[in-house]
């Protein structure tokens, strides 16, 4: 869904927390709000799990912080927010950002999930906004696929299937997690399917 009323980043801020459910699932697109499907199950689960990694990395390290659906601007006039699944953020103060709706400086890796139908749309686009916004990392998670595209300025994008680990580089130094971990189902997720699955064959 698409509001006909143009608007820049500061009155989709204002906005926002009056929107359904607090705006969580809209951004700002050539200023008009848009509006996505609630995520999936998939997604929700690749996010748990992105915190888990997130949060080993910075009680080892001592620094930097994850944000969770932080707006970025990157374009203006008219003015385009997007709001990625996860954000890390090494430079400034830590915990600057985690009450802000819009960042104020560039995080140090994006990443998106490749869940529901919409999300996978322009998810091109996307990357290549981030990327010229001069954000060093950016990587895709594809629940489906179990995968993970990578993807920095200047060089050709990998891809990381299940058995591989995933490093964060140069610009990310000293991170790292097995791509499969990030898939990982919780024990409760996996007591229910089973018992799903039961129910099932026993009908």
């Amino acid at each position: 869904m698409t509001t006909n009323e143009l608007l820049s980043a500061t009155e989709y801020a204002e906005r926002k927390l009056d929107l359904p459910e607090n705006g969580r699932w809209t951004e700002l697109v050539a200023g008009h709000i848009v509006t996505y499907q609630p995520p999936d199950d998939d997604h929700g689960n690749v996010v748990r799990n992105l915190l888990l990694a997130f949060s080993n990395f910075a009680h080892k390290t001592q620094q930097g912080y994850a944000c969770f659906d932080i707006g970025l601007i990157v374009r203006r006039a008219p003015d385009t927010v997007r709001c990625p699944p996860a954000c890390f953020f090494l430079e400034g103060e830590r915990f600057a950002e985690i009450d802000n709706l819009i960042a104020t400086r560039r995080p140090t890796v994006v990443v998106e999930i490749a869940s529901t139908n919409d999300r996978r749309l322009k998810l091109q686009t996307r990357v290549e906004e981030y990327l010229e916004l001069g954000i060093p990392l950016v990587w895709v998670i594809d629940p489906h696929e179990k995968q993970v595209h990578v993807f920095e300025p200047g060089r050709i994008s990998k891809r990381y299937g299940e058995t591989r680990t995933l490093y964060g580089g140069a610009a990310f130094e000293g991170f790292e997690t097995p791509v499969a971990d990030l898939f990982v189902l919780p024990t409760w997720w996996e007591q229910r399917a089973s018992k799903n699955g039961k129910g099932q064959a026993n009908a």
